[in-house]
């Protein structure tokens, strides 16, 4: 599926670059040019890159040696292509273009024997590489070109089968290919191979790989990964951290002049060196001093904790001169969150729950004893959709909102009302969050369906989920603002004096809401407070309440619940800014936010849960109802900048 926040990152990777190339007037078109992309025309898909962990095709590689410091761009193009073919022809023409752009057209001739070699000539080979086909690099003066293309979907026997015989055509002698590439063999298995240079005098032919099994570096037997210098970089950087079998990757280069063994490369993945980012820089200090190499200002990269290292690699060349690269990627958003990115972040959720729909229109999702839900979870995340489709004109939620609604007026059970699915009967939350997916719809809703609802009043308790048994034949807040919303014109006049007495008696003296279906109440009172601001209904005081929530919240559907509830309150409030930024760094990849434990199938001789819980809890496993609540959450939240200060409000509408 496709992100919006790939695309984010990216961009926010970009303008990390322009500050360290000190305003290089390449750098921006570098990185949008190996990505063979423009911002805004095409979101990157999830897992179509594994160039970084999170999906991101870009990283930023700073360089130092002994010399002078450098910065590259490291882009994997065509990361929005879901057809293989198109992407491995974007990727090749764009490797191309790169290469004439950086001022290396004398290495032309033998990259196109490169390509040939090292990706299948046939479509039905291709088509295996779901994760693109190259990565390039390019520096930000435009000073040469390194491009690495993917040998991983060959495996072990057939990587080093085809590596070896592109080394054998574009080397005038395979002497120390063959040499290291006799031990390699049997114990690793080959990443990627390319070029790296600007002509053929400086080109050198790379070979990437990883060790099939953990083992010592030096048990390989190449004197150079083996050397003083290897060995004490790798004692440095990795100080009391083990690092993973994947987090190793090694390199060999072989001069394209004469074939003769020219460098290696050990790099170390980030990730596994678990430094904050008040120890990376000194880490880096180390190195560099250790080494004499040129110092590294990496204030800017760990400064405010956005971004972090990727990898970190030292290279060495056949006559001693050492370099280190340390590898940049995306980590974390700070600060409180505008506009561009609650939208993004919410389309990405849509684009996870489309992702997620049955092609019959239905979702599924929570393994209670009575089976799966289908109506509820469908009516629930439908309406969502609906909501978020009519308020940005999105059609493709509006598409998906309409094929659920289809299937739920189309697949009844029931003769009035709907149900958690079709054994359990019908209950007042389903149909009462399926009659509010018709209304956003403006789809007829029979009158049968809502005196179901009336029928289900309960005086001033509420409206009760269930006709029996025991307490479940009660009044139950928590459903009751959506079925007195779905309640038709009449009856909600009818039912109003009832309702807002039910709305005082059911509010506690924490400022929040009973909740009988859920673990905490937060659920209840945003909904509460959402139907009272569509409604125009003012809140109730409470005498003597205190409105500071003290029940901790760690999953993003309470956290949601709890932004909703802050934002309809005082949204000048400026705590929902890091509670914003909470939310949406908790945000996968993928758009999902992992859902919790939170529905409570309480015992139906338990009549206050609130007081004294009884019930077991489960979890939305598809995220389902998570994702559909903070759809519901963000997608009613504006934020506005303060034109006196930087402060920002976050505005309920």
């Amino acid at each position: 599926m496709q992100s919006v926040r790939l695309g984010q990152k990216v961009q926010q990777l970009v303008s990390l670059g322009k500050k360290l190339s000190l305003g290089s007037k390449y750098f921006e078109e570098n990185s949008y040019q190996v990505l063979d992309w423009n911002p805004g025309s095409n979101d990157f898909i999830v897992g179509a890159s594994c160039l970084n962990n999170d999906s991101a095709p870009l990283q930023l590689c700073l360089t130092s040696s002994q010399k002078e410091t450098s910065l590259r761009v490291i882009g994997d193009p065509g990361a929005f292509y879901y057809d293989p073919e198109l992407r491995y022809n974007a990727s090749v023409e764009t490797l191309f273009k790169s290469i004439l752009d950086a001022g290396a057209s004398a290495l032309t001739i033998v990259a196109k024997q490169t390509v040939k070699a090292l990706i299948p000539e046939d479509s039905f080979s291709r088509s295996l590489y779901k994760q693109g086909f190259v990565w390039i690099a390019v520096d930000s003066n435009k000073h040469g070109i390194a491009f690495y293309i993917e040998t991983a979907p060959l495996g072990q026997e057939q990587g080093w089968k085809v590596v070896e015989a592109w080394l054998r055509n574009i080397l005038p002698s395979m002497d120390s290919a063959n040499h290291i590439l006799k031990k390699l063999k049997p114990h690793c298995i080959v990443a990627s191979a390319g070029l790296e240079g600007q002509t053929t005098d400086d080109c050198r032919a790379k070979i990437y790989f990883r060790m099939l099994k953990d083992m010592d570096v030096q048990d390989l037997g190449i004197d150079i990964l083996s050397s003083e210098e290897m060995t004490t970089f790798i004692k440095i950087v990795k100080g009391h951290f083990d690092v993973e079998l994947d987090g190793w990757v090694m390199s060999i280069g072989f001069r394209l002049t004469t074939g003769e063994l020219m460098d290696a490369k050990i790099d170390l993945c980030g990730h596994c060196l678990r430094y904050d980012s008040k120890e990376w820089p000194t880490k880096i200090k180390q190195i560099t001093d250790y080494f004499s190499l040129t110092p590294l200002d990496t204030d800017i990269v760990f400064s405010k904790g956005e971004f972090k290292t990727a990898f970190i690699g030292f290279g060495l060349t056949t006559s001693f001169k050492p370099r280190l690269n340390l590898y940049i990627n995306h980590h974390a958003q700070k600060g409180n969150p505008e506009s561009d990115e609650i939208w993004g972040a919410l389309k990405d959720a849509m684009h996870y729950l489309i992702f997620i729909q049955n092609e019959n229109g239905f979702w599924n999702d929570f393994h209670l004893p009575v089976g799966s839900s289908d109506v509820w979870v469908t009516a629930y995340t439908a309406h969502a959709l609906a909501q978020y489709g009519n308020k940005t004109g999105n059609q493709s939620a509006m598409k998906a909102a309409l094929k659920a609604a289809n299937w739920l007026t189309t697949n009844r059970t029931y003769s009035a009302g709907w149900g958690f699915n079709d054994t359990t009967g019908p209950d007042s939350d389903s149909t009462a969050m399926t009659i509010a997916l018709l209304d956003e719809l403006k789809i007829s809703v029979a009158e049968s369906d809502r005196v179901f609802l009336r029928d289900h009043w309960r005086g001033d308790d509420g409206v009760a989920t269930y006709d029996e048994p025991n307490a479940w034949a009660t009044g139950h807040w928590d459903v009751t603002p959506w079925s007195y919303h779905a309640l038709s014109p009449n009856d909600r006049k009818l039912f109003q004096d009832l309702f807002v007495e039910a709305l005082g008696k059911n509010k506690m003296s924490n400022g929040l809401w009973r909740s009988y279906w859920w673990r905490n109440p937060f659920y209840s009172t945003f909904i509460t407070l959402e139907m009272l601001d569509k409604l125009g209904i003012s809140e109730p005081i409470v005498e003597n309440s205190d409105t500071t929530a003290s029940i901790e919240i760690n999953n993003a559907f309470d956290l949601a619940c709890f932004i909703g509830i802050e934002c309809i309150r005082n949204p000048s409030d400026e705590r929902i800014g890091q509670h914003l930024r909470v939310l949406l760094n908790w945000q996968q990849a993928n758009g999902q936010w992992r859902g919790a434990a939170n529905l409570r199938v309480t015992d139906n001789t338990c009549y206050t849960p609130w007081l004294n819980p009884s019930g077991l809890y489960y979890e939305d496993q598809k995220s389902t109802i998570t994702n559909a609540t903070i759809l519901r959450v963000l997608s009613r939240i504006i934020p506005s900048q303060n034109p006196t200060s930087e402060t920002i409000t976050y505005n309920w509408v």
